[in-house]
């Protein structure tokens, strides 16, 4: 297994992440694991390394919350079919940057900057964290003693963006953060494969006014507790957050 701080970040995460393909200049590398089964880090500039456990994290350490590590795809996770959700949103108008919000409230976001009437209503619950034995299935290299895991459930529904081909998960290594109490963003994983604890769904489609429900996974520095959640479409927005 090749260690977690060892390659640099390729641009493609953001389309397996959902998020600003702009942003991925900025971003540096990152390590990838595998859960069942190795896969192969794509022959690119600032590719990841992989190991055994079918997931990508972001280094241990980060600067500002503008220039968080970036995690890089090494194969397009398998889509999954949306739910129709029998909730209509609370509102269609988008929430206000700064906006202050509790775990399990919705918020109605742009995930692309340059496409502000593509609107999705999200609901961050309260972070959830995991065991360490679930930390071991995920195998992942380098991994300093005393970090956790963390599963954020994420509510998503599509208020105005595209019914087809869309994205419809916010980037996690800039725009949906877990931010940390020593001021530092925890680092993201991204399960490519089932992993039974944290599942992460990925629709190509998603209709006006259906839904779907997604866990995603992040892996918490040693000595530092999980404070909330922020999400902001770009570095330069102020971000909405839960906590």
């Amino acid at each position: 297994m090749i260690p977690l701080a060892s390659l640099a970040v390729a641009s493609l995460v953001f389309a397996a992440c959902g998020g600003d393909d702009d942003a991925a200049d900025t971003t540096d590398a990152v390590a990838t694991t595998d859960v069942s089964a190795t896969t192969d880090a794509p022959a690119t500039t600032d590719a990841p390394a992989t190991t055994d456990a079918a997931v990508t994290t972001a280094p241990d350490t980060t600067e500002a919350v503008a220039t968080t590590e970036s995690p890089v795809t090494t194969e397009s996770p398998s889509s999954t079919a949306a739910t129709t959700s029998g909730d209509t949103p609370a509102t269609d108008e988008p929430t206000a940057p700064g906006t202050e919000l509790a775990y399990g409230e919705p918020a109605v976001v742009a995930l692309d900057e340059e496409a502000p009437d593509q609107l999705l209503q999200l609901v961050a619950q309260a972070p959830e964290q995991g065991t360490a034995a679930e930390l071991d299935e995920l195998r992942i290299d380098d991994v300093p003693a005393g970090s956790t895991l963390h599963y954020v459930t994420l509510d998503i529904t599509n208020i105005s963006a595209e019914p087809t081909g869309g994205d419809y998960l916010p980037n996690t290594t800039f725009q949906l953060l877990v931010l940390q109490d020593d001021g530092q963003p925890a680092q993201p994983i991204i399960n490519f494969v089932a992993f039974e604890p944290c599942d992460e769904e990925d629709p190509d489609d998603l209709a006006v006014g259906a839904s779907f429900t997604t866990c995603l996974t992040y892996l918490a520095a040693p000595d530092t507790a999980i404070t909330g959640i922020s999400y902001a479409p770009s570095f330069s927005d102020e971000p909405i957050a839960w906590s």
